[in-house]
């Protein structure tokens, strides 16, 4: 209970600057936050799912938050 509330305000303090600020430092940080949770995704399937779709789904992701920042609007 002591580590996710410790990951929770790590992630609130990450965060709110981040919404404030928005552009592209609120894109990049939305983005890795989904690689990451994508990431976590895979892990706990890992057993079920073939071995190449481990990277898989945090590669499309990162790749997907890359393109939202870098495409033009």
């Amino acid at each position: 209970m002591k580590t996710r509330i410790i990951t929770g305000l790590l992630l609130a303090i990450v965060l709110v600057p981040a919404l404030f600020m928005g552009g592209i430092f609120l894109h990049a940080i939305i983005g890795l936050l989904v690689t990451i949770g994508s990431y976590e995704i895979v892990r706990i399937f890992k057993n079920k799912w073939p071995s190449y779709s481990l990277w898989l789904f945090p590669l499309l992701s990162l790749t997907m938050g890359v393109s939202a920042i870098y495409l033009p609007k």
